[in-house]
């Protein structure tokens, strides 16, 4: 199989898979869950852009595309979860997107794994305090980092900004009128 950087980013990374995840798939079901999960792994997953993290960005039927499947299908699954729990996926026109996200990513799995909860909105509820309180600890570091960065003058070494002579001798005849 020969990939291209950009299509070989689309598999970079993995999924975690929590024992948690145990009760959205007695929620709504095997289909819905396997879809669900399709539909998580190809979300945005990168926390420096909070405005589209959690979306699986495109058309329905680039979405289904991307999945290989019917647009239909796709269709009637995301009316399915939409119906279920409006916090398992809200449709938009360019993007879906999906509430229980959080639950996937590693950092959130790791100070979820030894809690109980009563059922699925108890553990909706707990991931999104977990998850709001890691991107508050990755934004206060990012902008410690953006800080800390020494600032540099950036410069194209092939630009002419003119040479010592050129100026001099603009500055003397300036002197002379």
């Amino acid at each position: 199989m020969n990939m291209n950087k950009d299509e070989a980013k689309r598999y970079h990374g993995y999924l975690a898979l929590p024992r948690h995840s145990k009760m959205l798939r007695q929620d709504i079901g095997y289909h819905l869950f396997s879809l669900y999960i399709a539909l998580v792994i190809d979300a945005r997953w990168d926390r420096k852009y909070p405005n589209q993290f959690g979306h699986v960005v495109g058309t329905q039927t680039e979405i289904a595309a991307l999945l290989n499947i019917s647009q239909s299908k796709l269709s009637r699954g995301l009316d399915k979860l939409e119906a279920k729990d409006r916090k398992y996926a809200i449709k938009h026109k360019r993007y879906i997107l999906l509430g229980y996200l959080p639950l996937f990513l590693t950092d959130v799995a790791d100070k979820m794994y030894d809690k109980d909860y009563a059922n699925p909105h108890d553990l909706y509820a707990d991931m999104y305090r977990i998850n709001a309180e890691l991107q508050e600890k990755y934004a206060i570091s990012q902008e410690k980092r953006d800080r800390n960065t020494p600032q540099r003058l950036y410069r194209s070494s092939r630009v002419d900004l003119g040479s010592f002579d050129s100026s001099f001798q603009e500055d003397t005849e300036r002197e002379r009128e």
